[in-house]
């Protein structure tokens, strides 16, 4: 280890050469603020080595990921339904309007992408790839900082796991919009305690469109840079800076806000895309009666995957921060805001407290850089800065799958063995409604539903919809899972028009056929 920390000193210094280099308009240190002038580094430098370490435990970790074919991992409840959103799409069923959804649209466009060829390798190819990015990122963000190898390694390592296991099987939205959140967060970093040229934050807007329309719940990081740039420049007397900076942003979000604005008019789901992601998922916030449970987990998950460290490490070094002080106080406040968002959410999605970890990431750099300054151990600096979660996090990721199959292993036998009868008796062109937890039968029957089941916590309206809709639905079979509740007018649908189907060893589905 002590071999190792000296080659750090030597790659950082090779990595960050202090030379003067011309840029565009600006040099590299040409920027005077106040009376004092303010460096830009060049970006940090990634040995091929890294690349492979970060590739490997990428790999490593996607392995757990539902759309990999090669494992018969199956998904539980919100997870499924993003699964299958891409493959009802590719059956030429609209997001939003068909089935509901809870993330951005270009969410859906990559799902829908990723279902090509009847096969999910491409998603899986989408979502490794947002994890290796987010690895990168994660790793230039602690070199930046730190300027050890070592500190971004061990970071990039343990972050990789974090996000592995908060992503739930790698179906979320929120992991295909971390790498713009963290790309976003080393670009604000560099700004505030470097500076960067300001053409630079047309990208810097895009990549909040992008969040936006694949994950709304990330763009919280987006509203607190804003109020610390505004804050930022005003102290630091960049009043035209700040204006030409917020048209520079603005034109960002609308190269990118235009594009999907104008596919989402085409496919007639620009108000339910914004209903659906943002309106019911803000309106619908409150105490629920699984809020008990729903904190209980979340609990968890910040112990497990070291975020609540993260959150104490901000609290007590938030007096070091010198200029980027208010940007900090607004990383702690934004950190609850989300916490609090998933805990009086309807329905817990730990997917969501990924949000976090773009707000707390840096927060143990302070710590690395220490133990790198007086050459103390960095990993062990590392573990105890993070409570060793990091080791119990490995732990989460590797087990939960197998834990999560055991657990429900007698809900997944029913569902193979009604998917199995479904699919045997029916044709991709054919319709099968499964009203249940999941949609699992979907999945394994390949089989998609002619309208979707909204969650209990949809507008009355949407339920409305749906009996009005669904005597006149073109479903062959429709499955109905033990404990769903269903309104007197589907039940006499169900008694008229369809009859009851028994299929051996399974107990906890109801299979209905068309006459």
């Amino acid at each position: 280890m002590a071999h190792s920390e000296e080659l750090e000193g030597f790659e950082s210094e090779e990595a960050f050469d202090d030379s003067v280099e011309t840029t565009g308009s600006y040099s590299r240190r040409d920027k005077s603020e106040g009376g004092l002038t303010r460096t830009r580094e060049k970006a940090p430098r990634i040995l091929a080595a890294d690349w492979f370490f970060i590739a490997l435990v990428s790999f490593a970790l996607s392995l757990t990921f539902y759309a990999l074919p090669l494992f018969n991992f199956q998904p539980v409840g919100v997870q499924s339904q993003y699964l299958y959103s891409g493959m009802a799409m590719q059956s030429g069923l609209v997001p939003y309007n068909d089935f509901w959804g809870a993330g951005g649209l270009v969410f859906y466009v990559i799902n829908w992408i990723g279902h090509f060829g009847q096969t999910t390798w491409l998603l899986y190819f989408f979502q490794l790839f947002a994890l290796f990015v987010s690895g990168v990122q994660v790793y230039r963000l602690i070199l930046q900082r730190t300027h050890s190898r070592l500190a971004a390694r061990i970071t990039a390592g343990f972050t990789l796991v974090s996000i592995a296991g908060l992503a739930q099987g790698g179906t979320s939205p929120t992991l295909l919009a971390l790498p713009f959140a963290l790309w976003a967060l080393q670009f604000l970093d560099r700004y505030l305690r470097q500076d960067v040229r300001d053409e630079a934050f047309i990208f810097f807007g895009m990549s909040g469109a992008f969040a936006l329309v694949i994950s709304p719940v990330m763009t919280v990081l987006w509203l607190l840079s804003a109020l610390a740039l505004f804050i930022f420049n005003i102290k630091n007397k960049r009043i035209g800076r700040g204006f030409y900076q917020l048209l520079a942003t603005l034109f960002g979000v609308l190269l990118v806000g235009y594009t999907v604005a104008f596919y989402a008019l085409n496919a007639q789901v620009l108000y339910t895309s914004i209903e659906q992601s943002i309106i019911i998922p803000l309106t619908s916030l409150g105490f629920t009666a699984n809020l008990w449970m729903s904190l209980l987990k979340s609990i968890v998950f910040l112990l497990v995957f070291g975020l609540a460290a993260n959150f104490v490490h901000g609290i007590l070094n938030i007096k070091k921060s010198g200029q980027t002080f208010v940007w900090q106080v607004l990383q702690l406040i934004g950190s609850v805001a989300v916490l609090f968002f998933v805990l009086f959410s309807p329905v817990f999605e730990s997917s969501n407290l990924l949000a976090l970890l773009p707000l707390l990431l840096l927060f143990v750099s302070d710590t690395l850089q220490e133990a790198v300054n007086q050459r103390r151990n960095v990993l062990q600096q590392y573990m105890k800065a993070k409570l060793f979660a990091p080791i119990l996090a490995l732990f989460f990721v590797i087990g939960a799958p197998f834990v999560s199959q055991w657990m429900n292993r007698q809900v997944f036998s029913e569902e193979q063995q009604v998917a199995q009868h479904v699919k045997a008796d029916t044709t991709r062109d054919d319709r099968v409604l499964a009203i249940a937890a999941d949609k699992n039968i979907n999945l394994r029957a390949q089989r998609v539903a002619s309208l979707g089941v909204f969650p209990s916590y949809y507008p009355i309206g949407f339920h409305q919809n749906f009996d009005l809709v669904f005597a006149n639905a073109e479903n062959k079979y429709v499955i109905v899972q033990s404990g769903q509740e269903l309104s007197d007018s589907v039940q006499r649908t169900l008694q008229d028009l369809y009859e009851k189907v028994e299929i051996s060893n399974v107990s906890q589905f109801s299979v209905y056929k068309k006459k």
